[in-house]
């Protein structure tokens, strides 16, 4: 099944960047939210 193969590649190529995204975005703002940030290291 080739072409079940290719639909799922081609599928997991947004559902792996909306992933690594959101946990950009949660290690971000754990990061931007910690104390030693805030003192500007």
């Amino acid at each position: 099944m080739p072409a079940s193969i290719e639909l799922l590649g081609l599928l997991s190529v947004p559902v792996l960047s909306f992933v690594i995204g959101a946990v950009v975005m949660t290690w971000f703002g754990r990061i931007s939210q910690s104390p030693l940030f805030l003192q500007g290291r």
